[in-house]
């Protein structure tokens, strides 16, 4: 199903976006935002080591990876943008997707939109430090055994958010991509898009 990008969900990364719209003009806006951007990912980047450093540790020391994951849930006071209700928007999903680097493709279907995209987080760091310490068997439920332990984190958040049975496929390897699974309805999200 091909619908403009406008009007559907979609991982393209920012820059790529500035530079289609600019078509070859104004390459000192591109610059200007491929210079945030790159800012932005750095700050990201530290931000993703920092968790992943605090969860290797608290795992060493023998907490219960799945209770911490609960236990920084309930007192994260940042919300997270409302994209789990009865009819999730797949724009916001998108959206929230593409904020953390995730870039790939949407695939709409009957039942579900599908977002098939290079994570720009866990997976990421894994590309980076791909000794980094992975998840133990029953360490999370619903996690499997040889993600970095920050998949957990974002795995555990996806199925607390997705109460209309979310599906999150993790990749098993550095070259495979994340997928998310999401229930729709398309006539209804497309019929009233945001």
């Amino acid at each position: 199903m091909a619908l403009p990008l406008e009007s559907t969900p979609h991982l393209i990364g920012l820059s790529q976006q500035v530079e289609q719209a600019l078509a070859g003009e104004h390459p000192e806006v591109l610059a200007a935002v491929r210079d945030a951007q790159n800012t932005w990912k750095g700050l990201h980047d530290r931000l993703i080591a920092i968790i992943v450093g605090f969860l290797d540790d608290a795992v060493e020391q023998g907490s219960d990876l799945a209770e911490l994951l609960e236990r920084v849930r309930l007192r994260t006071t940042v919300g997270v943008p409302n994209t789990a209700t009865a009819a999730p928007d797949p724009h916001k999903i998108a959206a929230l997707l593409r904020s953390h680097g995730a870039v790939g493709s949407v695939h709409v279907t009957e039942s579900a939109v599908v977002f098939e995209h290079a994570c720009g987080s866990g997976q990421q760091y894994w590309r980076n430090h791909p000794e980094t310490p992975k998840t133990r068997e029953g360490e999370v439920p619903g996690v499997p055994v040889g993600l970095p332990r920050y998949c957990a984190r974002c795995i555990d958040t996806v199925d607390a958010l997705g109460t209309a049975g979310w599906l999150v496929t993790p990749p098993s390897s550095l070259e495979e991509r994340c997928r998310w699974t999401v229930p729709v309805s398309i006539q209804q999200r497309f019929a009233d898009p945001k």
